[in-house]
Formats: C-alpha cells, sequence, structure tokens
C-alpha cells in the first residue's frame, strides 16, 4: 500500500479557472514541504494517464472534490475517481473536502453530502465575492495542510506499535483457544460480568479483537455478541474492541490454566474502559465498578 501523504484535486476541467485559484493557495504550503498536490496536469505526455490517476489517489490523504454541475455530470469522476476515494474515506481515513464552485445538485449527492463542504451549498463559489472566493480558498488550503499533518501523525503512531507483532500473543493461537467458548457459542457472552474503569492507557498488549478473530468462520456473530454486552453496560459503540490477556497467578480462574481472556473496549470520547469477562474478577477496584 502506498503511503498517503498527498493532497489529490478531483475536478471537471470545466471549471480549471477554479483549480489554478486552488494551486495558488496550496502553493506557499508546497513550497515549505507541508504537503504535496497532485492534479491531473501533472501528467505528462506520454505518461499512462489512468494508472497515474490511479497512483496519485492511492498516495492521498486529502482530496479536495471542485464540485458543480460539470463536475457532477462526468462519468469518469463518478466511476473512476469517487469510488476508490470515498473508499478509502471509509477504510483509512481519507479527508474528503468538497468546494461548491457552482450551483449543483451536490444537496442529493448522498454519497457525498455526507461531507462538510467547505462552503455553504447554497452559496457556490461564482455567487460570492471576491474577497469571500479568497478567503474559502485560504481556508481550504489551511484545512489540507491540517489534514496532512494529522494524517501523518495518526501513521506515525500506528507504526510504533503493531499488534500482530505482539510478543505476547505471537500469532494469536492459545489467544484464540483461550476465547474457543465464545467462539462455538457466542451466546454465552450475554451472561459475562463487566466492568469499568478509568485509567487502562496502555494497550501495547491487547490485540485488535478483529485481528485475532481473522481467520474465524463466525468472526462477525462474536464480535456483535460483545458489542450488545458493552452496550448494555454503557458503552457506547466507540473504540475499538480487544483482547486482553489475565494470567493465572492474578487470582482469575484456576492457576493450572493459561489464565483468562477478557473482551476489553475502551470509549475514546471519556476514556472510560470496558472488560466483559467469563469469570468473576478478584480485583478490588474493579468489583466496586461492576456492572
Amino acid at each position: 500500500m502506498a503511503t498517503r501523504n498527498q493532497v489529490f484535486v478531483s475536478y471537471s476541467h470545466a471549471d480549471s479557472e477554479h483549480l489554478q485559484r486552488l494551486r495558488v493557495h496550496l502553493r506557499p504550503y508546497e513550497r515549505e514541504s507541508r504537503l504535496a498536490l497532485w492534479d491531473d496536469t501533472k501528467i505528462r505526455t506520454g505518461d499512462r494517464w489512468r494508472n497515474e490517476i490511479e497512483a496519485a489517489m492511492g498516495r492521498a490523504a486529502v482530496a479536495i472534490l471542485l464540485v458543480s454541475a460539470d463536475f457532477l455530470a462526468s462519468d469518469f469522476i463518478a466511476e473512476n475517481e469517487l469510488p476508490p476515494l470515498l473508499g478509502a474515506a471509509a477504510a483509512e481515513g481519507v479527508r474528503i473536502l468538497p468546494v461548491i464552485v457552482k450551483p449543483c445538485a451536490f444537496g442529493s449527492m448522498k454519497s457525498l453530502f455526507e461531507f462538510q463542504a467547505a462552503n455553504d451549498p447554497n452559496a457556490p463559489l461564482i455567487s460570492l465575492s471576491e474577497a469571500e472566493r479568497e478567503s474559502t480558498w485560504a481556508r481550504v488550503a489551511q484545512d489540507a495542510e491540517a489534514a496532512i499533518r494529522e494524517f501523518e501523525a495518526k501513521a506515525t503512531e500506528a507504526a510504533k506499535y503493531d499488534p500482530y507483532d505482539d510478543i505476547v500473543f505471537g500469532d494469536f493461537g492459545w489467544s484464540v483457544e483461550l476465547i474457543g467458548g465464545e467462539i462455538r457459542d457466542p451466546k454465552m457472552i450475554g451472561g459475562f460480568d463487566v466492568y469499568t474503569y478509568h485509567h487502562i492507557d496502555v494497550l501495547e498488549y491487547m490485540p485488535l479483537a478483529s485481528g485475532v478473530l481473522a481467520d474465524i468462520a463466525n468472526r462477525d456473530e462474536v464480535l456483535e455478541a460483545v458489542a450488545r454486552r458493552f452496550r448494555e453496560a454503557g458503552w457506547e459503540g466507540d473504540g475499538d474492541i480487544r483482547i486482553m490477556w489475565v494470567p493465572p497467578f492474578a487470582g482469575a480462574g484456576s492457576e493450572d490454566t493459561y489464565g483468562v481472556a477478557v473482551w476489553f473496549v475502551k470509549q475514546d470520547n471519556n476514556g472510560t474502559s470496558y472488560l466483559a469477562s467469563p469469570v468473576p474478577l478478584p480485583f478490588p477496584r474493579l468489583l466496586e465498578q461492576q456492572y
């Protein structure tokens, strides 16, 4: 997978004048190497233009859409540019920045309207004064540069720790064995004890449950059963479900076992952690907060 570190501009050639103004506002950031811009004017004579566009989309951390009736009418944009860009937004967090340059049906396009436009769709750029247009372009350029920095920061943080290389869980073989009961009968998760806690910040030894269950046929059913149990306890649905290992000497379960696998999720919006365990956990501070 290509490194995503560029701004990709999707536009209709009928709106080239607006592309030129955007490029002017992005240029100071380019000069200082704070972002890299790609639009189809980068394609040189003799290049395989379709391959160049696909490669550029694969490098995009930010996609600026210059939306107009011509943009929405373009079959090439609708069939070749928007699907991979919107897919990357959903899967990898690529930022989509629509700019409404001319009156159009943007508000009726469900796949696009969910993304906050840089300007009011009822006040497209061509209806604004020059000062208002310039202010919009300046804001778009600032947002694009900030989004690039945010994307790079997330990529750097993710590179620090790969849960699939975790030395405790290794290839997940024995962790899968520990949750074998849940895999065989996800309904049992409904009876698990759930605890809440507010100061669990080190997640390095908690692999993502989706990774542990990657090759399990009923993975989605198991994860949904866990999520349901957490929601019953007050979880609001944000945060990644993980698996925490509690060793046998901690007093959880029988000491002649490998210990207990506890389902875990940390709610992003307030830091509350939820733990769902097949056996009662003996820790006093957790017992005070048992659900």
